[in-house]
């Protein structure tokens, strides 16, 4: 959910279709904390490098699969 409000990623994170991935400024630590606690699975620092991205997507869903 890029960009998306901590509202936005609560709202996605409960209808439980996956993993809700979204990115923050790299100094918005409050907003990365909220981000986490609305039910982010992963927080990424904008910009958004591809390797990391991959990295974190491939993570969320593999324990996205484990519950």
């Amino acid at each position: 959910a890029p960009r998306a409000s901590v509202e936005e990623v609560a709202r996605l994170a409960t209808l439980g279709r996956g993993p809700v991935l979204s990115d923050v400024a790299p100094a918005e630590n409050d907003r990365l904390a909220a981000m986490l606690r609305a039910g982010a699975a992963e927080v990424l620092a904008r910009p958004v490098r591809v390797e990391e991205l991959a990295k974190k997507l491939t993570r969320a869903i593999r324990k996205h699969k484990r519950t």
